[in-house]
């Protein structure tokens, strides 16, 4: 009888939430957005930033989530809580219900999981927390292109929800891209709160940017046959704007001319640093007082038989970027077999000195899950 009453508790919770999301769908917004009021000025920077020498690998493993992917961490300040997300499989809690939704972890490395089972409807990609609010970017089918939720071809939801404890409130979504507007899988750049939002999206592209300044390699090293360059996207926001598309400020400046500029969406330029293929991350390293961005170092194709890993380092969300890691085929010495993408930092489990952490990723084949790894950063 009670297991009666627990399932008719549930299904009346997801009708009361299906609801909520019908009542806040906000339509696209028309045309192209007008470039906002002047922007407030950057905060100095906290100190000098100090230069990485590379990122070992420690044999200290752990993994969760067998069959699910795309694992991003976000930190809840002052807690000892992330949420992290996954985009197919049965998540944590092996329920098939919980597919592409997000999960609340607890305590130190390796952590405590539960599912939220928030059913957000599409595959999640970045996920924040500012203040009491969690902002998570979602894909869904888009209709006018006839793409899924799993590529390019769909449109870019922002749902918000309000953290009380361990609850989850839904609070609203907005779709503020479809395919045609070149912004896909979002992240948010993991960083103290300051009352700006980073961000940016990664997407492929055959543009010949000019954006190599820092890499040493020729060009016939920098990627496999066949595969496109890609570009970054940059842009922040304040939180009390954040499903207004028109106030989102987008990186249109030249590092090496020393004049960050914001303007609008039309006029934004790639951030300077280089991406291939869907996922990537930003991450604010204490320690180092400078911003690390893992990203791949080629397509998707060649994953079967090699992991891509390349490092980036810089002062600040948009540059000057130097790489500090290339290796194309992470994880052989220790093991790990090809496959690997997704990698982020956990932002709440570096060390006190910022010198230690654990990274995360997932992929294919036997990487189809969780892998949470200790990181020595030197």
């Amino acid at each position: 009888m009670l297991e009666i009453y627990g399932a008719i508790n549930e299904l009346s919770d997801a009708w009361k939430q299906w609801r909520e999301c019908k009542a806040s769908d906000q339509p696209e917004p028309p045309g192209p957005p007008m470039p906002p009021p002047g922007p407030e000025p950057e905060p100095p920077p906290t100190g000098p930033s100090v230069k990485i020498q590379g990122v070992v690998f420690l044999n200290d493993l752990a993994t969760a989530a067998d069959g699910s992917d795309n694992h991003t961490f976000t930190h809840i300040p002052g807690t000892d809580k992330h949420v992290v997300n996954y985009g197919d499989g049965n998540g944590y809690n092996n329920s098939p219900r919980s597919e592409n939704d997000l999960t609340l972890v607890s305590g130190p490395f390796p952590g405590n999981y539960k599912d939220l089972r928030l059913r957000l409807g599409g595959k999640t990609y970045g996920i924040g927390v500012y203040e009491d609010r969690l902002l998570v970017w979602v894909g869904r089918k888009d209709a006018d292109t006839g793409g899924s939720r799993w590529d390019a071809g769909k449109t870019t939801w922002l749902y918000e929800y309000l953290i009380k404890g361990h609850a989850f409130k839904f609070i609203r979504r907005t779709k503020l891209w479809s395919a045609r507007d070149d912004v896909a899988f979002p992240f948010f750049v993991q960083r103290p709160y300051d009352g700006w939002i980073y961000g940016g999206a990664p997407y492929p592209t055959k543009h010949k940017w000019e954006i190599w300044e820092t890499d040493p390699l020729p060009a016939s090293k920098r990627f496999g046959i066949g595969d496109n360059m890609g570009i970054v996207w940059l842009w922040r926001v304040k939180l009390k704007n954040a499903h207004d598309r028109s106030t989102y400020w987008w990186y249109r400046g030249n590092y090496q001319a020393g004049n960050e500029m914001w303007g609008s969406e039309k006029d934004r330029k790639p951030c300077v640093v280089p991406h291939k293929a869907f996922t990537c991350s930003m991450t604010w390293v204490p320690g180092f007082n400078s911003y690390l961005f893992f990203s791949m170092a080629s397509g998707m194709y060649s994953l079967q038989k090699n992991s891509h890993l390349q490092i980036w380092q810089a002062p600040k969300p948009w540059g000057k970027w130097t790489r500090v890691v290339l290796d194309n085929h992470w994880g052989k010495e220790s093991g790990v077999s090809p496959g690997v993408f997704h990698w982020n930092l956990v932002p709440g489990w570096f060390s006190a000195d910022g010198k230690r952490g654990v990274i995360a990723y997932s992929g294919v084949g036997k990487n189809d899950r969780l892998a949470l790894q200790r990181v020595r950063i030197r």
